[in-house]
């Protein structure tokens, strides 16, 4: 089992998680020195150039928002609040769509090697559970910490 673990932390050197979205979290968590090498707020052109040009090899981890059913809380909108959740769930969710097929396309056409999952939300967490689950004591805000809480440790 460790020697599996070696071979494929030397193939995919790093894991980069990715919370699509209106603001899309990005997180880069280099698995040999098992540290984030980036957290940051980026677009989705951006991420895509970056992680094309940046990184050949990766395991890439995005977030699916659970598109189950919409719900909402009785007496906070009615259904006007309810359909502007509807929408804002289908547009991220087919952003991360999007996301895992130009990352398969331009990957392959330059060679890259990305091993790409796709995960529902586990939860939010603050800055300060954050720190205590992956080290990371720097700034941070909610998506980055999501699309960090997706690649650490993979």
């Amino acid at each position: 089992m460790q020697l599996d673990l070696v071979s494929t932390t030397m193939r995919y050197p790093v894991s980069i998680g990715l919370d699509p979205g209106e603001h899309t979290g990005f997180a880069v968590y280099d698995r040999v020195s098992r540290r984030f090498s980036e957290l940051r707020e980026i677009s989705f052109e951006t991420a895509v150039w970056e992680i094309t040009e940046k990184y050949k090899a990766a395991i890439i981890v995005i977030e699916l928002p659970n598109n189950k059913s919409v719900w909402h809380k009785p007496g906070a909108g009615g259904l006007a609040a309810i359909q502007r959740t509807a929408v804002n769930v289908g547009s991220v969710l087919r952003e991360a769509e999007l996301l895992k097929r130009s990352l398969q396309y331009f990957g392959k056409r330059k060679g890259c090697d990305y091993e790409i999952r796709t995960v529902h939300p586990q939860g939010k967490v603050d800055a300060a559970r954050f720190e205590r689950i992956t080290g990371h004591s720097g700034r941070s805000n909610q998506h980055c910490r999501d699309a960090g809480l997706l690649c650490w440790g993979v």
